[in-house]
């Protein structure tokens, strides 16, 4: 009789495995993953310590020049989805209608994000939280105008800040009420203006600030609440390295 013969073919080891794709290191804003640590966590990271040109700064008045790029912000009520994305609080819009021109060219708003304590500072102080929207253009460019919050005095509007996802876990809210962003911005318009980078990896650097001088308000308890989410998830001031920073 006849052996049986096995028809099932035979793979090399390697080919039986299925590819495992590659994961982005992990950072934080803390110990052996914080900022100090960013720039050898990933190749791609390497920016975040090797940079000339990063953010945030150290916006001294004494520093700047007289100034301003051409700035036009074009902001209308819009419905927000509002994440916990493990770093901070982000929110999307649900459409593309909230743009900003700069310099003659179109910028559509992606997200907007929170850090508390304020990430710039403003001769040497910093305020309780900082806001950034980030636009970018067609070709990949990014415009962030950024405000800080200060506590008392008003409060942001409860309907978005009441959603705000506790955990990464938690599922994304959607704000039912349309958030128009031009309400929340300072009442003052004057701004310092200097080109940095992301304030998060990978540190992407040319990217244009625009950060408001005067604060808007957040309530004590809207402050408490964030903090007990995200007590400390601002990163350190950079060197300016001789950058120029114009004031309007």
């Amino acid at each position: 009789m006849l052996a049986a013969v096995s028809t099932i073919p035979s793979f090399p080891a390697d080919m039986e495995k299925a590819p495992v794709p590659e994961k982005k290191s992990e950072w934080s804003y803390q110990g052996s993953t914080g900022p100090a640590h960013w720039g050898s966590l990933d190749a791609e990271y390497t920016t975040c310590t090797n940079g000339e040109s990063q953010s945030p700064v150290n916006l001294r008045e004494a520093e700047t020049k007289r100034g301003s790029a051409d700035v036009q912000m074009n902001y209308r009520p819009t419905s927000f989805t509002i994440k916990n994305d493990g770093h901070t609080i982000l929110a999307e819009p649900e459409n593309s209608k909230n743009t900003l021109t700069y310099e003659e060219e179109e910028y559509t708003l992606s997200q907007f994000h929170f850090h508390a304590p304020s990430e710039h500072q403003i001769d040497g102080e910093y305020e309780d939280m900082e806001i950034h929207l980030v636009h970018e253009s067609a070709e990949g460019e990014i415009v962030v105008t950024a405000f800080m919050l200060q506590e008392g005095g008003g409060a942001f509007p409860s309907s978005f800040w009441d959603k705000m996802p506790s955990s990464e876990t938690e599922a994304p809210a959607s704000a039912d009420n349309r958030l128009n962003l031009e309400k929340l911005l300072p009442f003052s318009e004057t701004n310092f203006q200097y080109e940095g980078s992301l304030t998060t990896p990978p540190c992407t650097e040319g990217v244009n600030w625009i950060v408001f001088e005067e604060p808007a308000a957040v309530s004590s308890d809207q402050l408490a609440d964030f903090q007990q989410i995200y007590a400390d998830n601002h990163r350190p001031v950079q060197p300016l390295n001789g950058r120029e920073v114009l004031k309007d």
